[in-house]
């Protein structure tokens, strides 16, 4: 039961990592880079750990330190690179942790290996990396102290021109989702195209978060592999990358306003951040980003609306055939109506059959076939009706009609079959025989005239051995019976307290493993451990599955406990300081042992409450 569960759980996460816009690549690699093989015990130097083409998140493994001081770092980017070779496109995606060194003493030294652990328990690293370090350090070193003294080196910086733009005070300038819609105002049942596109001038790791619920429409996305490369388009005198998240056909099922909800993403951006005077740098923030709301006004249709209207907007074409001329009355004449052309084919209603008497049908089955779908549904929609006869005789069926409304001409319009006739010869049913349902369970049954007796109708019941045979089985099988219901009560009783002692016990080694990380200066792994403590405690204790775990919902069902505000913020603030960490770690170890204590205090709170309750 509780495999099942989490097996759910699990798929459900691993569809949801799935959407994530940027490129999948063949294989993940990872590799070690220093910016110089050879220092000087002075001098500082670059540590690059890059991780390329991720297929899955996945938990980075520091690198061993222990002969050189770090300085700064690790500081995480992100990168994409396109590469074409012989008219061949690949696209590779890169996250980068660089820290900035200095060593302790000279002589010969090893940086240990620094990798990656996936969610699946695979470890991919990288090789050891040897520097020398020398009492005079390289040669750069040496002419920038003679050129400039012993300054420190600068951080790379960003390029002058037009770098202003792309700080984190004009994010909203330069990324951003659109919703382009061709028709702002159409009629009830007309199709509008909405195309969810991305705009980007920053280098970005963004995934979907919401796409729009299509309150009011019937609609149709259309199938397509996501974008591996961005195409350049300008807008508002800006040229931008721009992604293609979700192209789709509506179709407006009610007159007036209607909405369409906001596209939203989150996920890592790069900006331009400046260190003084006109120097900036390259600095990744989280962002969260979301389109504006789009309002459609839809048009009732005109009136004078036939009575058989059959719902259909667009520009239809009808066709009839009967699959059989003569049958008899066991048999059965399969009657196809077909509509092609373009609109919203998928809503037209089947027409009711005008059939003469002695002949019947059930409610048609509907068969849709879409040939395309942008910037019109094309296809055809068949209704099959099977038509079976009473009595035999030449029957005339008329011809079917049905009407629409054609978005062309801004008019309704009717189409209309031919008529058929239809022989049918007297089978092995007699006539009137179709709607008797008890002539047809003789058929199959045979007549029955009385009720079953006993062969031995001298002998009593209770006189056959039978009988106590079958008494004592019963008491048996309710004596059973019992014992399984008093054991599933006692489950459903003790349920809540085991789920509540589980729940402890993994908050408390989550807790256990983050204070491991914290003494091994393991920062990732301190965070990760210490937010899957706080959300895998709250998702048992408040019965959320882990597929509807947000910030908000665990707010609210917190309220809804009666928790204090005050202890709802303190959490809430919690969750974001551990999301904010893993992507960019931050702070000392007195911040990080404060952000320890203050999870098991809160753990400890929850657990009181919880037990009283």
């Amino acid at each position: 039961m509780y495999w099942c569960k989490y097996k759910r759980v699990f798929a459900g996460l691993v569809l949801l990592l799935l959407s994530s816009i940027n490129a999948v690549a063949q294989s993940t690699t990872v590799s070690a880079q220093v910016s110089s093989n050879t220092v000087g015990v002075q001098e500082q130097f670059l540590l690059t750990i890059t991780v390329s083409n991720p297929t899955e998140r996945f938990t980075f493994l520091e690198p061993a330190l222990r002969d050189f001081r770090v300085l700064d770092g690790p500081g995480e980017s992100y990168s994409n690179n396109v590469v074409t070779i012989n008219g061949h496109t690949t696209q590779e995606n890169m996250v980068s942790y660089t820290y900035v060194l200095q060593p302790l003493r000279q002589g010969n030294f090893t940086i240990g290996s620094a990798g990656i652990r996936t969610q699946r328990g695979q470890e991919i690293r990288t090789n050891p990396v040897h520097i020398l370090v020398a009492s005079q350090g390289s040669r750069r070193q040496q002419m920038q102290q003679q050129a400039f003294g012993a300054e420190e080196e600068p951080r790379q910086e960003l390029p002058s021109v037009d770098v202003t733009g792309l700080t984190e005070a004009h994010l909203k300038d330069n990324i951003f989702i659109r919703a382009e819609v061709d028709n702002k105002n159409p009629y009830l049942g007309q199709q509008i195209n909405v195309v969810y596109k991305l705009y980007t001038r920053l280098r970005m790791s963004l995934s979907p978060t919401s796409l729009p619920v299509l309150n009011g429409f019937w609609s149709q996305d259309q199938q397509r592999e996501p974008d591996v490369n961005p195409v350049q388009e300008n807008f508002n005198g800006k040229r931008y990358n721009v992604f293609v998240l979700r192209k789709t056909a509506l179709f407006p099922q009610q007159s007036g306003l209607l909405r369409l909800d906001p596209a939203k993403a989150e996920g890592m951006v790069e900006v331009a951040a400046a260190v003084g005077g006109n120097r900036y740098v390259p600095q990744t923030i989280q962002a969260e980003i979301e389109s504006p709301a789009v309002d459609i006004d839809v048009k009732p249709l005109p009136a004078g609306k036939p009575a058989d209207f059959s719902g259909g907007v667009g520009q239809f074409v009808l066709s009839a055939s009967l699959s059989r001329n003569s049958m008899s009355t066991d048999d059965v004449a399969q009657l196809v109506l077909t509509i092609n052309g373009s609109g919203n084919i998928g809503l037209i209603n089947a027409p009711v059959l005008n059939l003469p008497s002695g002949l019947h049908t059930a409610d048609p089955e509907s068969r849709d076939s879409i040939s395309d779908l942008m910037p019109k549904l094309l296809g055809s929609r068949k209704f099959l009706y099977q038509v079976s006869a009473d009595s035999a005789g030449n029957y005339t069926i008329a011809p079917i009609q049905i009407s629409y409304f054609d978005i062309g001409s801004g008019t309704y319009k009717t189409l209309q079959t031919g008529s058929f006739t239809l022989s049918v010869s007297q089978g092995t049913k007699t006539a009137g025989s179709q709607g008797s349902g008890v002539e047809q369970m003789k058929d199959i049954h045979g007549p029955v005239s009385e009720m079953p007796a006993f062969k031995d109708k001298h002998t009593l019941l209770w006189q056959q051995p039978y009988y106590w045979l079958l008494y004592i089985a019963g008491l048996i099988g309710l004596g059973f019976l019992a014992v399984l219901h008093r054991r599933k009560q006692h489950r459903v009783q003790h349920a809540d307290v085991f789920r509540s002692r589980q729940a402890n016990k993994e908050a408390w080694k989550r807790l256990a493993a983050a204070r491991n990380a914290l003494q091994n200066s393991s920062n990732t792994i301190f965070y990760e451990e210490v937010s899957k403590a706080i959300w895998l405690y709250l998702s048992d204790k408040l019965a959320l599955p882990i597929s509807s775990l947000s910030k908000e919902n665990i707010a609210q069902k917190l309220r809804f406990r009666g928790i204090a505000e005050e202890q709802v913020q303190k959490t809430i603030a919690l969750i974001t300081e551990c999301e904010m960490a893993l992507y960019s770690p931050e702070g000392g170890q007195q911040q990080r042992q404060a952000t320890l204590d203050e999870a098991g205090n809160l753990i400890g709170i929850y657990e009181t409450y919880f037990k009283k309750k």
